[in-house]
């Protein structure tokens, strides 16, 4: 009696595969594979850009504070040359900050710097990929018309009649 019903389920599964298999068209599943690695692909852009933007600023930054760092220098060596002793002093503690601020922002741009890499090569696999699935789509595209003009849309092949 189980093998009946094993048998059943197994008749069942097969028809239903059978029935997905006919549904199943193969161009149509790779444009919609590559509609989804393009918008992947539009927001892996969007992220460089931001990525760009943020090495940008911490690059500017850097150099303005090290511009303030070095205005700060003149002004204590002033000081110092006028006798300002306290002033210089000032002076040259507002500086070591201002050094450390841009120092900061080196190490930001460096780490912006290796994320624009990281994101430019995944880009660029991800362009490698999808020419890979245009190209396979064309071929998939090619196989079924010549499917459909054969008369063999019904073979089972998957494809159908609908290139």
């Amino acid at each position: 009696m189980t093998s009946i019903w094993k048998r059943i389920a197994d008749v069942a599964k097969a028809t239903a595969h059978e029935a997905l298999d006919r549904l199943e068209d193969p161009v149509m599943m790779l444009n919609h594979y590559i509609r989804e690695m393009e918008e992947e692909l539009d927001d892996a852009q969007e992220a460089l850009h931001s990525q760009r933007a943020v090495e940008r600023t911490a690059q500017l930054r850097r150099q303005e504070y090290l511009r303030i760092a070095a205005e700060l220098e003149e002004r204590a060596a002033e000081a110092l040359a006028a006798g300002r002793e306290a002033e210089a002093r000032a002076a040259i503690a507002d500086k070591l900050a201002f050094e450390q601020k841009a120092e900061q922002y080196a190490v930001w741009h460096q780490e912006a710097g290796a994320r624009v890499a990281e994101l430019e090569a995944k880009i660029e696999r991800a362009k490698e990929e999808l020419a890979r699935l245009r190209e396979k789509r064309v071929e998939l595209a090619a196989r079924a018309e010549k499917a459909a003009a054969a008369g063999a849309g019904s073979s089972g092949s998957g494809f159908g009649a609908r290139a």
